[in-house]
């Protein structure tokens, strides 16, 4: 599982794992760990940006807050963000 970092991702793993050491809880990360959750955040993003698209009120193909936080507000799972 672990490949060379930042292999097959989209987001910068470097600054993912800066972002995980800032718990107090956590003294060290493991690649594998690292890749996963940039992996993980990867998809979660992806899935957040498909929803409010297709939600889209602008009638232009643009995306607009309002759109994100109708998905943020209407998805059960998603209410962590809200």
């Amino acid at each position: 599982m672990a490949e060379k970092e930042g292999k097959g991702l989209n987001l910068p793993a470097s600054r993912v794992k800066t972002i995980m050491k800032t718990s107090p809880e956590v003294s060290s990360i493991g690649q594998d760990a690292i890749y996963l959750t940039t992996k993980a955040t990867e998809l979660f993003v992806a899935d957040l940006a498909l929803n409010a698209y297709k939600k889209e009120t602008e009638g232009k193909n643009k995306m607009a807050y309002r759109d994100l936080a109708e998905v943020v507000e209407e998805t059960e799972r998603m209410q962590f963000l809200a």
